[in-house]
């Protein structure tokens, strides 16, 4: 998977991806050198594998559905990142159209 104008190894001209829940696996490296990305969004639980956001270096939040406790060190190579667990159904209130 790689978000909408990322280019191979350079980053890309985005701040924010939402990884739809769809998406079951996210390979190492996926996002490497994503520098304009600061924030990431996982509506499931995909396998993320070793370094998916290696040299990411502009990543500072990361929210999850599930326990970040079982995410340890650098969030799959994002170290300025924070993970933010936000419980089921939070969604729902996060992306909701506005009233």
């Amino acid at each position: 998977m790689r978000p909408h104008g990322a280019e191979q190894g350079g980053g890309g001209p985005f701040s924010e991806i939402t990884v739809p829940a769809a998406v079951t696996e996210i390979g190492s490296y996926a996002f490497q050198h994503c520098d304009s990305l600061k924030t990431v969004y996982f509506m499931g639980k995909p396998a993320i594998y070793s370094n998916a956001f290696n040299q990411c270096t502009g990543i500072e939040d990361i929210y999850v559905s599930w326990n970040y406790n079982e995410v340890s060190g650098a969030p799959w190579g994002a170290e300025n990142a924070t993970i933010h667990y936000l419980g089921e159904g939070w969604k729902d209130t996060l992306f909701s159209s506005g009233e």
